[in-house]
């Protein structure tokens, strides 16, 4: 609480600021960075893009993503990395399922899923 007053700005949770002395010292390698918003807005400038870009929801960056060829913002990345291979493929079937079962819904109600809107003629009507 005695240094709230003097904190500026929380750059990330799980960020640490460790003096490159230490590493040094240590002889100790230092790792690289994750995947963060600088480096994901720069590789958006070299792909063509000009100005601030601005990600309010997961359609802007997929939108930017899709036009630019870049990877997705930052912010939309998921660290799979904790979870295990059990959790994963729970996700993917959970996916998998949920995809189908709209598919299937769609189907049921007169809905050609490639081509939405349009009504499809059910036999016998």
């Amino acid at each position: 609480k005695r240094l709230e007053p003097h904190i500026k700005k929380i750059l990330s949770v799980g960020d640490i600021l460790v003096t490159y002395g230490d590493f040094k010292k240590t002889n100790t390698p230092l790792s690289p960075t994750s995947y963060v918003e600088e480096y994901w807005e720069l590789q958006l400038k070299a792909s063509g893009f000009d100005g601030k870009p601005v990600v309010e929801s997961f359609n802007d960056a997929l939108e930017l993503s899709k036009r630019y060829g870049v990877p997705m913002h930052p912010r939309y990345i998921y660290d799979y990395s904790d979870i295990n291979t059990e959790d994963m493929l729970s996700l993917v079937e959970t996916v998998n399922e949920a995809f189908f079962n709209g598919a299937d819904t769609l189907e049921k109600l007169g809905k050609d899923n490639n081509k939405r809107g349009e009504h499809k003629e059910s036999e016998g009507a």
